[in-house]
């Protein structure tokens, strides 16, 4: 997640915080690279919901392991405007967008949606119109079936 964040900080508005609390010792096994697309992509939507209307916009990202120990749920967290209720069935859906014509592809969710489950988890969303949004992926805490990491794991 440092890593991925280091790609976004010099995109970043000043008037954004970003919070990070994730032990240190949390560790999943994934595709390193399709799992960065994910936080890049939620971490940029977060970024184009909070609008710069004088007031401090702040991205909380966190990850706890399960009571079981064999899944780790991570939230990413907004103060944006949120996503309205008539839509928010359709934000996963190939090409649907909210973005301004030549700003979006309506892809990055619908491609970050086939990324955790490829990764056999599951990402679902809550959201409250102005009040922010919070993204929550579920993700086994396991190897690719070899216990290796880097790999998408067989599910």
């Amino acid at each position: 997640m440092r890593e991925t964040l280091r790609f976004i900080r010099t995109d970043m508005p000043t008037y954004i915080t970003i919070a990070i609390d994730i032990p240190d010792e949390l560790t999943i096994f994934a595709d390193k690279q399709k799992i960065q697309h994910v936080f890049l992509n939620l971490l940029r939507n977060s970024v184009d919901a909070i609008p710069d209307n004088g007031a401090e916009g702040k991205i909380v990202i966190a990850a706890r392991e399960n009571r079981d120990g064999d899944e780790v749920e991570i939230r990413v967290s907004d103060t944006g405007r949120g996503i309205p209720e008539h839509i928010i069935n359709k934000i996963f859906d190939p090409f649907f967008t909210t973005k301004d014509v030549g700003r979006g592809t309506g892809l990055g969710l619908y491609v970050t949606h086939e990324i955790v489950k490829q990764h056999c988890g599951t990402i679902d969303v809550e959201s409250r119109p102005g009040a922010g949004t919070t993204f929550i992926i579920k993700l086994p805490l396991k190897g690719d079936g070899n216990g290796e990491q880097g790999k998408t794991p067989d599910c």
